[in-house]
Parts: C-alpha cells; structure tokens; sequence
C-alpha cells in the first residue's frame, strides 16, 4: 500500500509539473465514472530488469488543455497530431520515473513500445491483473494502470 501512494503521489506531481494539471487520486469504486466518457490513451513496454506495460489515461475533454499546457502551445495550434506527440512524450517521461519508484534507481530498462488510441470509460472497470489507479482533476478523469510481467 505504501508503494501505491508513493506511485499516486508521483503520479500526480509530474501530472502537476508538466500539464499544469492537478489531480488528486479517487476510489475507482465510490467514484461515479460517466458511461460514455471518452479517454485518450498511451500504454508503453518496458523491458529489461524489469518488464511490464504502463498506460496512462486522460478525458478526452482535458487533453487538449494538457498538452497545451505541457508544450506551452496556443489551443488553436494543438492538433490531433500534437496530442499524440504530447500524450506519449508524456507516458514516456512518467514512465522513467514510475520503473525507478517502482524498482529502484539502479534499474535496467528499456522502453520498447507504445501504443496510442481512444477508449471508453469502461476500460477502467475491467480487470485483467492490470493495477489501476484513478484521479480527478475539477470533473475531468485521470487514471493509470499498470502490469507487471
């Protein structure tokens, strides 16, 4: 449990940092997750010392806003195309530090993969090993999950 919050608080720190988005970790199960919310996805593979899958998650309402804040970029300017950038930069970054908070700073690894897409909020219900960790931000979804191989 001690783990869980050093990975929500960390989570929400670099969340804080570079989206100038600040989110505070809910109960998945007390929290009432709208049906047909729509969430932007990044999932990386990481292997090496250690091996897994970490996917973060973000409204759909609230990505633009995210990567405009995080690429200091005008909203009119940010396209489909620099969301993806932006949102996988972003997975990219946290993932380096989420395998160090989770392994130790003496970690090997390497990042081997990334996936990208829109699911709906029903992916966070569903439970395949996965750990998932959710946080709101004013009335806009976070969540991060994660699977260790």
């Amino acid at each position: 449990m001690e783990k869980m919050n050093e990975i929500d608080g960390l989570f929400s720190e670099i969340v804080g940092e570079t989206g100038f988005v600040f989110a505070d970790p809910v109960d998945l199960e007390v929290v009432d997750v709208p049906e047909d919310l729509m969430l932007v996805f990044s999932t990386v593979k990481y292997e090496g010392d250690a091996n897994g899958l970490m996917t973060f998650l973000i409204d759909k309402r609230l990505a633009t806003e995210f990567v405009k804040n995080m690429l200091g970029l005008e909203e009119e300017v940010v396209t489909s195309e620099i969301i993806r950038d932006g949102i996988e930069e972003f997975s990219n970054i946290f993932c380096g530090h989420f395998v160090k908070a989770l392994y130790g700073n003496k970690v090997n690894y390497s990042i081997k993969k990334f996936d990208f897409g829109l699911v709906k909020s029903n992916f966070l219900l569903k439970s395949d090993g996965r750990v998932m960790r959710l946080f709101m931000s004013d009335d806009n979804f976070l969540a991060l999950c994660f699977k260790e191989n």
